[in-house]
């Protein structure tokens, strides 16, 4: 499931640990490469049977239990995009003398995760301190929030539509299984509306998107 109402410095998404309906949330508003490490991260959770929320920013130094938790996540979720022998092998393979910025970009791209994730991998590793990756961190930071209102911005002046770009974030298949769901009576208008982020009476702008008119139902929802 995805979760678009909380912002990526409180949550990058989260996880809630159950025997039999266990979930994990992906702050939709995170950049891909991230929740990319954020679903890596909370699978670990699941496995340690420990709910929790993900975040980069966890301190390194752990003063209580569920310190302890995230940083174990933060540290398996790397081995798993971003395995130790490589990393370390291309890193040291790479000119000393480029700047730290371009040779993290060069490796958040050849390993398919955020910059953010490489600071943490040069943090945890011992290879910068833990001033300079709060000092990324916050430039990473303040990068996003800034693509993220040229994103708003693009759509204003004429982007894509905010419905175009639901169809793309939620998926084809899914919103045409939700809205079929719908006509079909097996689900009410008001789950419709809360699975899509659509309210009911603007649902026929995404469904004309996957050229599938509306029929409305005049039974109660």
């Amino acid at each position: 499931m995805r979760w678009e109402k909380i912002d990526v410095i409180e949550a990058r998404g989260f996880v809630l640990s159950d025997p039999y309906a266990p979930f994990i949330f992906l702050n939709a508003q995170d950049a891909k490469a991230a929740q990319v490490f954020t679903l890596a991260h909370e699978l670990v959770h699941l496995w340690l049977n420990e709910s929790g929320v993900s975040n980069l920013r966890t301190a390194s130094t752990p003063t209580t239990q569920a310190d302890r938790i995230e940083i174990f996540c933060n540290r398996v979720a790397a081995d798993i995009l971003v395995p130790a022998d490589e990393f370390q092998g291309r890193w040291k393979q790479g000119d000393p003398t480029t700047p730290l910025g371009e040779r993290i970009d060069m490796q958040s791209k050849y390993f398919k995760v955020s910059e953010w994730v490489i600071a943490r991998r040069l943090l945890d590793s011992g290879q910068i301190s833990k001033a300079k990756y709060d000092a990324l961190a916050q430039e990473y930071e303040e990068q996003w929030h800034k693509q993220r209102t040229q994103e708003k911005e693009n759509v204003t002046e004429g982007g894509p539509s905010y419905y175009r770009l639901k169809l793309v974030n939620d998926g084809y298949a899914f919103t045409k299984t939700v809205l079929s769901a719908y006509q079909s009576g097996r689900l009410s208008g008001r789950d419709t509306s809360s699975l899509l982020g659509v309210k009911l009476n603007k649902m026929e702008k995404l469904a004309a998107l996957i050229a599938m008119p509306i029929r409305w139902r005049r039974t109660a929802s």
